[in-house]
Parts: structure tokens; C-alpha cells; sequence
């Protein structure tokens, strides 16, 4: 299973292929969509309400579903680790208006957000929708948290969010670059996340910037090292910890905990075969484990 963070706009041509595979009962792959907003203007975002009202969320689909509004809801505040969010009145006023109105419909949101400025910034705008909304019950969710700190992880958590942290310094450790100069990376404080106990996950990001294999990215939560074996950052956690975030706590996020994330009685057969034993194995070894067989609902 994945979760589609990055979204795409309804008719595009890589979501309508998830539909039609969806439909004639060809997907492989659980795929959990997000569907970023509409660019706006400051002024024209009440717009948004009526858009929602014709998208159709939580669909009954097991293989393809779209689970909320996410990452990008406001073009202004997509900020970087080194250049934090838009900050006028104008642009905190109109994310706040699309925050409140995906509150409203009862959406869970999935924001991106990286600079510890930005991150209090929008917890200033979910404080204030939170007066009068109950968004902890809406599973609100912040991705990366590159620069989170503790004060801002214990306001997420009375607003019952989630953090998402991704393994984006894996492949190039401290000497990334990237030809978009606003991209630029710090390392999540998974050991700070895990010990607050707010729900948290661990993944990947884009693939132009990462890699998508489970277990190097378990292997970097685990030791807090780049694949060249530099020590990126000694907020790590151990290997359980790990697998948990990966898997039964990334499918709470999902919304499908009843259904995914851990093996048990009434839940999907979506199980993977290791060659080696992840709980056992020499820890440099983690990420160089390979699956034998991987079974989705029951199928090899």
C-alpha cells in the first residue's frame, strides 16, 4: 500500500489510470490518493467549498481510494527547510480559508511543511479553526517536519495530528543538491516524535529527491545514517519502533487500521515474505533485505 501524498487533479491522466485499473479490478497496489487544491488568488478562496462538493471522497474501493486534500492546499506556504512560509496577513488568511472550509466538509488534510516557522504558523491557523471545528477527529496530518521542535510536536498532538517523516537525506546525505534551489533538507527528529507519543510515520518522498524501499528507509530510522555511512543525525529509534511507524501507524493515517498494518484475524492478506528475519538480522544488513514473495489480498 502507498499513499499518493503529492495528488493530482481530477481528470489528469495519471489519476485516471489508478480509476480505470481500479475499476477493471487490475491494481496490484493499494494506492490512498490526495487531492491538492486549486490554485487560488487571496480573495477567491470560498471558491473551494463548492469545489469539494463535487469530489468524491472515501469511495468504497479497497485498491483505490481518495482519503482527503493534501499536500499542497495553498501554494504561498509550500516551504522549504531553508525558506520558511509566505507570511502576510493576505497569505495566512487565505490558508486558513481553505483549511477551515476542508474542516468544514469534514476532510482530513495532509500538509506539506519542513521549516519550524511555517509549521507554528499553521498551527496558528488550526488553533483558530479549532474554536469552533473539532479537527482532531479529521486525522489532520503535517509531511516532512524537517525542522519541527517539541513545543510545536505537543500542539499537533492536542489537535490529534499526525506527523509524517520521510528519509529524504538517505541518498546523498549532507552533499544533496537539487536543480530547484528551494529544495533543501534537515532530518526529522524521530526520536522526539516517537518519545511525545503522537502518532507518526515513517516513509519516502518524491522520486526525484528519494528512494522507495522500505528498508532503507527502516535502516535510516533505525541507525540515523546516509547510505555513503554518514552519521546524519543520532535521532534515531529502535527497529520496532520503526516498523511500527511504517506500517500500522502509516495505516491509521490511511484510515484503514481496521484493514491494514499489522497481520491479524479479519484483516487484508497483504503480507510480505523476507529472506531474512528484520527483528534479527545484523542492523547494517537491514537495508539490504529482499522480499521472497509479496501477497496482496491473498494473491502472490
Amino acid at each position: 500500500s502507498v499513499i499518493d501524498a503529492t495528488g493530482g487533479q481530477l481528470g489528469t491522466p495519471e489519476i485516471d489510470v489508478y480509476s480505470k485499473l481500479d475499476q477493471e479490478s487490475n491494481l496490484t497496489l493499494r494506492v490512498f490518493h490526495l487531492l491538492p487544491a486549486p490554485t487560488y488568488e487571496p480573495g477567491e478562496t470560498e471558491q473551494f467549498k463548492d469545489f469539494l462538493k463535487g469530489v468524491t471522497f472515501l469511495n468504497d474501493s479497497d485498491y483505490f481510494q481518495r482519503i482527503g486534500v493534501g499536500e499542497r492546499l495553498y501554494t504561498p506556504v509550500h516551504d522549504s527547510i531553508s525558506q520558511p512560509a509566505a507570511d502576510s496577513d493576505e497569505h495566512k488568511n487565505a490558508f486558513k480559508s481553505l483549511a477551515r472550509q476542508t474542516a468544514e466538509a469534514g476532510l482530513h488534510l495532509h500538509q506539506h511543511t519542513t521549516h519550524i516557522k511555517s509549521i507554528n504558523q499553521l498551527l496558528d491557523a488550526f488553533d483558530e479553526i479549532a474554536k469552533e471545528i473539532d479537527i482532531s477527529k479529521l486525522r489532520w496530518a503535517f509531511t516532512h517536519v524537517d525542522g519541527i521542535d517539541k513545543q510545536a510536536i505537543e500542539r499537533a498532538k492536542k489537535h490529534g495530528m499526525m506527523l509524517a517523516a520521510q528519509s529524504r537525506r538517505l541518498i546523498g546525505g549532507s552533499k544533496f543538491k537539487h536543480f530547484l534551489s528551494l529544495i533543501d533538507f534537515g532530518n526529522p527528529p524521530v526520536k522526539d516524535l516517537n518519545d511525545s507519543g503522537i502518532k507518526w510515520g515513517l516513509g519516502t518522498d518524491t522520486m526525484t529527491v528519494a528512494q522507495m524501499n522500505p528498508f532503507n528507509t527502516l535502516w535510516w530510522a533505525i541507525t540515523g545514517k546516509a547510505l555513503n555511512g554518514e552519521q546524519l543525525t543520532d535521532q534515531i529509534v529502535d527497529r520496532k519502533e520503526a516498523l511500527i511507524a511504517h506500517t500500522r501507524d502509516n495505516a491509521w493515517f490511511m484510515m484503514r487500521e481496521n484493514d491494514l498494518g499489522s497481520i491479524e484475524k479479519n484483516k487484508f492478506a497483504d503480507i510480505l515474505v523476507l529472506e531474512e528475519d528484520y527483528m534479527k538480522i545484523d542492523v547494517d544488513q537491514i537495508k539490504n533485505i529482499k522480499p521472497l514473495a509479496t501477497i496482496v489480498g491473498g494473491k502472490v
